[in-house]
């Protein structure tokens, strides 16, 4: 929020941090962040150990497979030509959101929809109970649903589709928006250690839009047009399903993507990643000054985080003497393998390694040898202490005994849930992941992973800030208080009092 402040105009960014409660010490209380255990939390008021979102995906050992977040066998997309793209819904998630109890408050009169280029970031945040949550389909420049909300769609997404926008977008290509010689809070353009969209053989502006096969329109969501086209169908659902205008409070949920996949991709110090916060700061001002129109400056209450933060480039680090580095994943994986083969004899011993940095055994083999997690546990300590960059292994069946602080016990604790998470957990040194040396990656304990920024803004909430810790799982909670609601079924979080105006 702070970073390039003098450059955002009076009505974004800027008119939420003035004229709204600003949380500037707010932090995910849980270990592994990820994007969807973070809408989840967000909107539940919980954490990942009760509803069940462990990580954008995990393994199902009974299945010998790994799950997807969102994945669900039962329903089908709505929206594509084709039957087959992979299907979506909410059901995974094991708690109610604000949505849906404001669905149960109002004998489900209310209205909640969900808007992101991302499915997991749009179901995820809309509940079980909205009327829609919609997502861009990159292969068809379309955005699409899922039978679990409706059998088809309605008529105002039919006719914003029809409007084409993805291919006139895709036309303009991505300029910055000033002079790159005044985008002085970033890096110099075309670092080594940025990623080369497809086409280009630098990582620097100009950028043109000739997608990939298959995928016609992925690369505008690598770009500023993927947060225009979010806008776009923000405002198009703001109207299309008349929110706010009925007797009962309506919700609509958006998420914008695309600052996450620049970051992943260029990293935050990057030109493309001061661009992209720029003109985003543009379509947040356009957004509020629809939603004064709409329903007036007075009556709408809005928030604004994230899901969750993010680790510097290393190699950005590295140049400037701080501590960070990388993890080779062969290196890693041929340790985990070769010390339970030297330990234990042969035998696969291993169902998957690394999900969400966790390891999930072979339990058959391991009761066959009798074997127990714990040994495993101290063979691969042994071994992973000589990888630079790896600091621990432990044992989540017995987190109790684990060598944590008692703050990390705490996050790791939020973070596992028995039928979801692995046996053990991998821990690395701050300032380093496993991963390429291009771009860079988010998912640990520690600070720079876990800190967002947090506003509320509008009807019924106070001017003014907090540096006391706060957590997103305290927003649900806030704006069900708000409401004179129940909050979310399993809501782990406090009701920020501060915020509230009464």
């Amino acid at each position: 929020l702070y970073r390039y402040e003098k450059k955002y105009g009076p009505g974004g960014f800027k008119r939420l941090m003035k004229a709204g409660f600003n949380c500037t010490n707010t932090q995910f209380d849980y270990a592994l962040t990820a994007t969807a255990a973070g809408h989840a939390s967000i909107y539940s008021g919980s954490l990942p150990a009760i509803h069940g979102i462990v990580g954008n995906d995990w393994y199902n050992p009974q299945q010998a497979t790994g799950i997807y977040c969102v994945e669900d066998s039962s329903v089908r997309v709505v929206g594509h030509p084709s039957a087959m793209p992979a299907r979506f819904s909410p059901r995974n998630l094991l708690v109610t959101t604000i949505a849906d109890q404001l669905a149960l408050a109002t004998n489900f009169r209310s209205k909640a929809i969900g808007i992101s280029l991302k499915d997991r970031s749009a179901i995820l945040s809309a509940g079980h109970s909205a009327k829609g949550a919609y997502w861009f389909d990159s292969r068809t420049g379309t955005w699409v649903t899922s039978s679990f909300y409706q059998p088809q769609l309605p008529a105002w997404v039919n006719e914003f589709n029809n409007r084409k926008l993805p291919a006139n977008y895709s036309q303009r290509g991505w300029k910055t928006m000033r002079p790159v010689a005044d985008y002085t809070e970033s890096t110099a353009d075309d670092q080594p250690y940025e990623y080369k969209l497809p086409g280009k053989s630098t990582s620097s502006f100009p950028y043109e839009m000739a997608g990939p096969a298959g995928a016609a329109f992925e690369l505008l969501t690598y770009t500023p047009w993927g947060n225009t086209l979010t806008k776009d169908m923000a405002l198009a659902a703001l109207t299309g399903e008349n929110l706010g205008k009925g007797p009962e409070t309506d919700f609509l949920a958006i998420s914008f993507s695309t600052p996450d996949l620049v970051g992943h991709s260029f990293g935050p110090t990057s030109v493309e990643q001061e661009d992209i916060f720029l003109r985003l700061d543009a379509e947040i001002a356009d957004l509020l000054r629809a939603l004064d129109s709409w329903v007036g400056p007075d009556q709408y209450t809005l928030f604004l985080t994230g899901d969750h933060g993010v680790m510097d480039v290393p190699a950005y680090w590295q140049a400037h003497h701080l501590p960070a580095g990388l993890i080779e994943p062969r290196q890693l994986n041929q340790t985990l393998t070769q010390s339970l083969l030297d330990a234990f004899g042969p035998g696969n011993y291993l169902q998957m390694a690394s999900m969400n940095d966790q390891i999930y055994l072979n339990h058959a083999l391991l009761r066959e040898k009798n074997i127990s997690v714990s040994a495993v546990q101290q063979a691969l300590q042994r071994s992973l202490a000589k990888i630079p960059g790896v600091v621990d292994v432990i044992n989540l069946r017995a987190l109790s005994q684990a060598n944590l602080t008692d703050t990390q016990l705490s996050l790791y604790k939020n973070s596992y849930h028995a039928q979801r998470s692995g046996d053990l957990q991998l821990i690395y040194q701050p300032g380093w992941f496993v991963g390429p040396p291009v771009g860079t990656t988010h998912g640990t304990a520690y600070t720079y992973d876990r800190q967002v920024p947090c506003i509320f803004y509008g009807w019924g909430i106070r001017r003014g800030e907090t540096l006391r810790h706060t957590s997103p799982s305290d927003i649900a909670p806030t704006l069900t208080a708000l409401l004179r609601i129940l909050p979310p079924s399993v809501t782990t979080g406090q009701p920020i009092c501060e915020v509230l105006q009464h």
